[in-house]
């Protein structure tokens, strides 16, 4: 299992939430419709969206969460993302520590990137190889059913440590 959960659900609305202290609109709620019910997840300006695509009405996301991070005990749920992705039909996202060998921290994900994977840094920047030992951010659509699982990712966002 990956060090942070996720939670994938169509977006049913998206609520801008103004800092009156700052005057910014900065976070957004939105309302997300997932196969275990409502919940309610909170962007801020610290959210990693990947491709920096908006998210709209309609959007199937995948988003993820500290586990360990406060929350507060309200229904629905609300989470803080750390990052999100739109998933739509048969995309699979993952946000996790992949080894020198690119396999995730629980040894269930393996990844084979090829030609047509789009490797990058958070702000865009082409990467040329990944760095072993890196937090990445996975799109993909097929795995193998072997253990680990083995999948071309579609795309890779690196995230530089230190």
């Amino acid at each position: 299992m990956s060090a942070y959960p996720s939670i994938t659900g169509v977006i049913q609305a998206v609520n801008s939430l103004q800092d009156t202290s700052a005057g910014n609109l900065c976070s957004f709620l939105l309302d997300l419709q997932t196969a275990g019910g409502p919940v309610s997840l909170l962007l801020t300006a610290n959210t990693y969206v990947m491709g920096c695509q908006p998210l709209n009405p309609g959007d199937t996301i995948t988003a993820f969460y500290d586990p360990d991070a406060p929350m507060v005990l309200i229904y629905p749920p609300r989470y803080t993302a750390l990052a999100a992705a739109k998933t739509g039909d048969g995309i699979h996202a993952v946000l996790d520590i992949f080894s020198q060998d690119l396999i995730n921290s629980s040894g269930t994900l393996k990844l084979n990137p090829d030609q047509s994977t789009q490797i990058r840094t958070p702000n865009g920047q082409n990467v040329p190889a990944i760095p072993g030992d890196s937090f990445l951010m996975v799109l993909y659509s097929s795995s193998t059913r072997s253990i680990p699982a083995i999948t071309v990712p579609k795309e890779i966002t690196v995230f530089c440590r230190g």
